[in-house]
């Protein structure tokens, strides 16, 4: 009578742990990445709050922004890369841009990022 054999063998686990520890080692480089960009999330939220009543000039904004991002440690973009437009009574705040997470030697992981609240103006 034949056994069947079960499981796998260690040359197969060593693969498989192979891969789940390259996957695990890819999500601690990119979670600073996406950390920081929950920073500027809750800037531009706290921005829209604090803005909701109307008011709000494009140095405030900038003002307001540089406060959050010195605070929070936001180090990938300044609040001179934001972009403020008017549109009738709202700013149009918004910012778009990409951070690089070194991987494994020449290897590097390039995220883009999007982001954009309304704001009343004066």
């Amino acid at each position: 009578m034949l056994r069947h054999q079960r499981g796998i063998t260690f040359i197969g686990g060593l693969i498989i742990a192979t891969f789940v520890a390259i996957i695990g080692f890819a999500g601690l480089r990119l979670a600073p990445v996406y950390l920081e960009y929950q920073k500027v999330v809750a800037a531009f939220k706290q921005l829209e709050v604090e803005n909701s009543t109307g008011g709000a000039t494009e140095g405030d904004i900038r003002l307001t922004l540089q406060r959050r991002f010195d605070v929070d440690d936001v180090t990938s973009i300044t609040p001179q890369e934001v972009s403020i437009r008017r549109n009738n009574r709202m700013l149009e705040v918004s910012v778009e841009y990409s951070a690089v997470a070194p991987f494994i030697s020449n290897i590097s992981f390039l995220v883009d990022f999007e982001r954009t609240v309304n704001v009343r103006a004066n």
